[in-house]
């Protein structure tokens, strides 16, 4: 009798820039021949996890990654035209956000499915509910608006309003959403957010590095408390922390520094199916 492999459950974090790091790992689940039976996924991670599950694969998404960010002044162009503006009022100055589903217009494969129940993967989407103070779950409707919310980092974008919920940035409550895939077969979270990083004594971050610093605390501060409740078969974490949460324009170095992440992936994948079908 053939041996049947489990279902495999693929949590992908969020975590800026270093989100790009998923990329390989897509990659490792078509040269194995493997595809997830569900994927939840968080900001960046609800980005590629959309464009999984739609069917297109790993080395596509690469391609079309690749050529979107190293072409910079197109890309550059393109941003330039739905840039945020600068609205001055009386005794205030309000900063101008990017409105973030025109950005995954612009920076979205064209093949991404219109909505989430479309998708040839069961895929689950994280933001966080603003007022509520709570993480907000989606699984059907629209796909792009709430891909939109799940990456809404605050003073990047602009909350995303959906059913009158004001959403932002999935990673503000749960940036590697381990807890919303099935417990049945095998887990794999991949956990990207990585936590500021001293390069040198005299290091003193910036403002917007203590605002991202401090949310990249915060998350992994969640997950930390997450774990003590259920462990993922499979949780692995690329070397990316030295990356910046805005540093898509470094995709060849971090691509190049998560190969081996992508090769420990591909390890753990065959150990974990070989202990399922020995016990």
């Amino acid at each position: 009798m053939a041996k049947t492999n489990p279902d495999i459950q693929l949590v992908l974090g969020g975590g800026g820039a270093r989100g790009l790091a998923h990329i390989p790992a897509l990659e490792a689940f078509d040269e194995l021949g493997l595809k997830p039976a569900n994927i939840a996924g968080t900001s960046m991670g609800a980005m590629m996890g959309a464009a999984y599950a739609s069917g297109i694969s790993g080395r596509e998404i690469r391609d079309h990654t690749t050529r979107l960010l190293n072409d910079k002044g197109a890309l550059l162009a393109k941003l330039w035209g739905i840039r945020p503006k600068v609205s001055i009022g009386w005794g205030s100055a309000k900063l101008g956000q990017f409105d973030a589903e025109e950005v995954l217009e612009t920076v979205l494969p064209n093949s991404v499915e219109v909505s989430i129940e479309d998708t040839d993967i069961p895929l689950k989407i994280i933001a966080t509910d603003y007022f509520g103070w709570r993480e907000k779950v989606f699984v059907d409707g629209p796909l792009r608006p709430r891909v939109a919310a799940s990456i809404a980092l605050p003073a990047i974008f602009r909350p995303v309003i959906i059913d009158n919920v004001v959403l932002i940035d999935g990673g503000a409550s749960n940036a590697l959403p381990f807890d919303h895939v099935p417990g049945a077969g095998i887990t794999i979270a991949l956990d990207v957010m990585g936590g500021p990083v001293r390069e040198a004594e005299s290091d003193i971050p910036s403002p917007t590095s203590v605002v991202f610093g401090a949310m990249q605390i915060l998350s992994q501060t969640i997950t930390t408390k997450k774990l003590e409740d259920f462990h993922p078969e499979i949780l692995l974490r690329p070397p990316t922390d030295h990356f910046k949460v805005l540093d898509f324009l470094k995709i060849d170095d971090i691509l190049a520094a998560a190969v081996p992440f992508k090769e420990d992936l591909k390890r753990a994948l065959d150990q974990a199916i070989e202990k399922f079908h020995t016990t």
